[in-house]
């Protein structure tokens, strides 16, 4: 099984090696179970194969205001729009996750009113319960050495200042800075 490293080296997404970190730590213990992903903004589509590709059970979302044309399998849906389409939202999720959505990765906009409207809707309609399990403690640390694994997430990238921001489904939030790339 490929590491999250080599899928996104293969299908050519943008994602920093310092994301990838912190991804693989959170996502691996997940990797075969059958989630419910979104991400807002999907570019040019290679994210979504690689997270096509990462999670083999997982039924994937997109969302992003132009669409790429592009051929992608039965799992996966794009939606074209904007990501504060509270309309839109409720019918990515209505079609892809019914039940709610495991993991929510807000790659989009970078645009504060924009990420808070889709991050309040989607955190109090759409994001399954989920936080810290006990007997899973050993999955997942954050920077400041505590454990906590991740049943769900909202994941907010912002890129100017390098951090990623990661909010567990019963409100947990970890903030992990991350080093500048160079």
């Amino acid at each position: 099984m490929l590491s999250i490293h080599d899928i996104v080296a293969e299908t050519g997404a943008c994602k920093e090696l310092s994301y990838l970190r912190v991804y693989e730590r959170l996502f691996e213990p997940l990797r075969d179970k059958p989630l419910a992903l979104l991400e807002l903004g999907v570019k040019e589509a290679r994210s979504v194969r690689a997270w096509e590709a990462y999670f083999p059970n997982a039924r994937i979302a997109g969302l992003d205001r132009k669409l790429p044309k592009c051929s992608l399998s039965e799992r996966v849906r794009l939606f074209e729009g904007d990501q504060a389409d509270i309309n839109l939202l409720a019918r990515a999720a209505a079609e892809v996750a019914p039940n709610g959505f495991d993991i929510i990765i807000d790659d989009c906009a970078h645009v504060g009113s924009a990420a808070k409207a889709s991050f309040w809707y989607l955190f109090d309609n759409h994001l399954n319960p989920g936080g810290c399990d006990e007997k899973d403690k050993r999955n997942c640390s954050n920077s400041s050495g505590s454990s906590s694994a991740v049943r769900s997430a909202y994941i907010a990238s912002s890129s100017p200042r390098q951090r990623l921001v990661i909010v567990c489904g019963q409100g947990a939030s970890l903030l992990w800075p991350l080093p500048q790339s160079s």
